[in-house]
């Protein structure tokens, strides 16, 4: 939807011109041109079930409007016009019977996972124009200036043209999330970022407070098992490298899985040690190292949970 309409938008206005010559060729083609295309695997899908979870959900746009289509009814529309292929060449708009806004179509995808209406806020134009600059700087797909100049204009056309043309009408989009959003899948892909995020900030700051305002701090815990000297100083140092390059590992995806193993395997050993030089330290009234059975769970669930790499 939009090509033609749209020149100041790279890709629509690449894709107009493909569209002009193809009518332009003297035989009977047809140009469909979908609205907003929902189901599983796509990726405006994908981040769209991502935000779904959140009960307070940052939009681009809170009134633009748009008429979203299941992508069940994309291939039921293209089976029909192979049935009933129009003898002259056209333009049909794809679209759903429903017009409407992001926040009302996140609802939807919020009412077919069991959960109740979100609320919504518009992010400051300012602040989206940046992100857009941003996203164009980093070749983000979700957020750029191509991306933001479609989320701030209307995505709308006839829904009878096509029940006109091939004999078929897409059904409500309600109707068609029985077997997508799943919650399970949409709560682990929207918490996976944000886990990967504070794990990150917990080794890389557990290095540099090592190595700064807690140094003196770690001098002493290692004087409690009986390390002192160049040899303490060595070994408060090195494990700040060590929870630096884990933090470092976490970001970069080829290494995250080592990383995410790495961290098991030295959370335990820490645990270990503890218990057995230092025990009193699991009476501390702020569970210091109780605690870290919970990042186990969440680094075992990061782990599970990471994309297996591709074979070539």
């Amino acid at each position: 939807m939009g090509a033609g309409d749209q020149p100041d938008v790279p890709f629509l206005a690449s894709k107009s011109l493909a569209d002009k010559h193809l009518l332009g060729l003297n035989v009977p083609a047809v140009v469909l041109r979908p609205s907003l295309v929902l189901g599983e695997g796509g990726a405006s899908s994908g981040w769209l079930s991502r935000m779904s979870p959140w009960p307070l959900i940052p939009v681009l746009s809170t009134q633009v409007r748009m008429q979203p289509l299941h992508v069940d009814d994309l291939v039921a529309a293209v089976l029909g016009l192979l049935r009933r292929w129009p003898e002259r060449s056209c333009v049909l708009p794809l679209v759903g019977p429903q017009a409407m806004t992001l926040p009302q179509l996140l609802d939807q995808l919020r009412a077919a996972q069991g959960w109740a209406p979100a609320r919504y806020l518009q992010v400051p134009a300012p602040l989206a124009g940046l992100g857009a600059r941003l996203g164009d700087r980093f070749g983000w797909r979700a957020l750029n200036t191509q991306t933001l100049s479609l989320a701030r204009r209307g995505n709308l056309a006839d829904a009878g043209a096509m029940k006109t043309a091939i004999g078929f009408a897409a059904a409500p989009l309600a109707s068609r999330l029985s077997e997508w959003p799943r919650p399970e899948r949409s709560v682990t892909t929207a918490l996976r970022p944000l886990l990967l995020a504070v794990l990150v900030l917990i080794w890389l700051g557990t290095a540099v407070v090592c190595l700064g305002p807690g140094h003196g701090w770690g001098l002493r815990i290692m004087a409690e098992v009986g390390v002192h000297g160049w040899m303490a100083t060595a070994a408060v140092a090195g494990g700040a490298l060590v929870d630096g390059l884990l933090g470092i590992g976490l970001l970069l995806r080829r290494w995250r899985r080592h990383a995410l193993r790495a961290q098991l395997a030295l959370m335990l050993g820490y645990m270990l040690i503890i218990s057995l030089w230092l025990p009193h330290y699991w009476l501390d009234p702020f569970a210091a190292v109780a605690k870290n059975a919970v990042l186990l769970v969440a680094t075992l669930w990061l782990l599970w949970t990471e994309p297996q790499e591709r074979r070539r």
